[in-house]
């Protein structure tokens, strides 16, 4: 045993030198984000960027350049690195997902919509950015659209909480006010996370279809 310690030690040690320093800047940045210090993530993070050679990792480092910017609310910056990680490799669906998600948050919807089709392309069976879609098009009040997602993420997970939820609001949009309720109590029967809130929107839309119907008549 005591001629394997020197062995052990010796092999760590290999191990230890052997990493890059961009390797090493990356998990500094990593654990500079994840305590808070923003600041520092993005001095190592961008460290490691001039540091690493690899293409596959310099992808990843351009990502979370862009996380870090986008909890800044850096939003020029933010866009800057999520387009310099696709630009990388533009395979990288979490990079096309993250600069969606933020022109959808700026309400830059044909932008938005482009990214989530691109990874749409990259992951035709992904519900999670059917959902995304669906969503945005809730948003622009085009339920139909909505709703031809939605039919695909069920098809894909019979139970889906969200798909429910955000069906029984693209109904509810339509003026399908029983079968928006049916959708509602699938999404409870699915343990949808936020009934109250969901409930709350649904009855909006449903007040605003009564008031139509009676100016309509």
């Amino acid at each position: 045993m005591k001629y394997l310690i020197p062995f052990v030690l010796s092999f760590i040690l290999l191990a230890t030198s052997c990493k890059s320093g961009g390797d090493y800047s990356y998990e500094l940045g990593d654990k500079f984000y994840y305590e808070g210090d923003l600041e520092r993530a993005v001095q190592y993070y961008s460290k490691a960027a001039r540091q690493t050679l690899d293409v596959y990792e310099l992808v990843e480092v351009y990502y979370s350049l862009a996380i870090v910017y986008d909890d800044m609310d850096d939003i020029d910056k933010a866009k800057e690195y999520y387009q310099m990680s696709i630009v990388t490799d533009s395979l990288y669906y979490n990079a096309w997902l993250g600069k969606g998600n933020l022109h959808k948050a700026q309400k830059e919807y044909d932008y938005a919509e482009k990214c989530y089709r691109k990874v749409e392309k990259i992951l035709p069976d992904d519900t999670e950015v059917k959902l995304y879609l669906s969503d945005l098009y809730l948003d622009i009040q085009e339920p139909d659209l909505a709703i031809d997602y939605l039919e695909e993420v069920l098809a894909l997970d019979s139970i889906n909480a969200i798909a429910y939820a955000d069906y029984a609001i693209a109904l509810a949009m339509k003026g399908q006010l029983q079968e928006a309720d049916e959708k509602l109590s699938k999404a409870e029967d699915a343990d949808y996370y936020d009934m109250e809130g969901l409930t709350n929107t649904v009855n909006d839309y449903k007040a605003h279809s009564r008031k139509t119907t009676i100016i309509t008549h």
